[in-house]
């Protein structure tokens, strides 16, 4: 074999090898793979000690309201979401003021909670971008033993908080907007839960981020947690980030001045398909347990949400 030869032969191998290497290195493109209802995957964790009557699961999710649906929309013909679930559901149905959509997404929301439930299982469902028509909706459907926290209906996007109340007692509640300046519509809600059967209190922040460039929504939501960390107190904040966990481990250091007692809940998975159709980790649960060493908290893989984000997943 001549040398020429083997140089273009060792040259083919190489642009091979850098081609599966960036195929390893980049995001799935979805296109008209995505069959979720929302742009955003349901993320969860499980909640387990000795001193629980039950485990307890916390699972976030990012329905997407409907009023942003036209955002999708303007990107559809180029990145192939035109024949996405999000596009194609996306029909009232006669007789009724829902979209097939959004009870697709209601549907998903009880099933999440039943399967919980049905696991033994103690859920708080966190929820973001929820429209008051959706709020009513998931309402009227959700087993007696929940109840359910809402933020102000005055705004666009609501957050909800669910939670089994056969396990659960609100001590202290409480809903902030104004935090983040690049949409002060945006939301914090802020639970502290005490446990029944248990001396264990439990705080649950559930919140959603602004996005887009120059946004300091990492760090504004990093010195809320900074100023108001109650050491001793368990504590998961969750939510839709609009940004990928290193960017929002980053601004809880600063905050913390390099010793963040929060940690992400690593996920196994991809949460948000964006515009250029790459799935991203935007919805992350931070854990902190401080002093407190007999609570753990395990990520729910994909099967450990009523198999809802396996069946997404295994369509890509």
């Amino acid at each position: 074999m001549s040398m020429r030869l083997i140089f273009k032969t060792l040259r083919s191998i190489l642009v091979i090898f850098v081609s599966l290497v960036s195929m390893s290195m980049t995001p799935l493109s979805l296109s008209s793979g995505w069959n979720c209802p929302s742009d955003h995957l349901p993320v969860g964790v499980t909640l387990e000690s000795s001193d629980l009557p039950k485990p307890i699961s916390v699972i976030s999710w990012n329905i997407l309201n409907s009023l942003w649906i036209p955002y999708i929309e303007q990107d559809a013909e180029t990145n192939g979401m035109k024949e996405s679930a999000i596009l194609k559901l996306d029909r009232i149905i006669e007789g009724t003021s829902y979209t097939e959509r959004e009870l697709k997404v209601n549907e998903l929301i009880q099933s999440i909670l039943w399967g919980q439930m049905q696991r033994g299982r103690s859920p708080i469902l966190l929820l973001q971008e929820v429209s008051t028509p959706m709020r009513k909706l998931i309402e009227k459907d959700i087993p007696q033993q929940l109840c359910i926290l809402a933020t102000d209906p005055g705004f666009n996007d609501l957050g909800l908080v669910i939670y089994d109340q056969e396990i659960l007692v609100v001590e202290e509640y409480e809903v902030i907007h104004g935090l983040y300046s690049r949409d002060r519509d945006n939301f914090v809600q802020d639970v502290i839960f005490s446990i029944r059967g248990s001396e264990q209190r439990l705080r649950i922040i559930n919140t959603h981020i602004p996005g887009g460039e120059g946004s300091c929504g990492p760090q504004e939501f990093s010195s809320y947690l900074q100023a108001t960390f109650k050491p001793g107190m368990p504590t998961l904040a969750a939510g839709d980030m609009n940004v990928e966990s290193p960017e929002v481990d980053s601004a809880l250091k600063e905050a913390f001045n390099g010793a963040s007692p929060f940690a992400p809940v690593v996920q196994s998975y991809g949460t948000y398909i964006n515009s250029s159709n790459k799935l991203l980790q935007y919805d992350q649960i931070l854990f902190s347990l401080h002093q407190v060493d007999s609570l753990n908290a395990f990520p729910l893989d994909p099967t450990g949400i009523e198999g809802i984000v396996a069946d997404y997943l295994s369509g890509l």
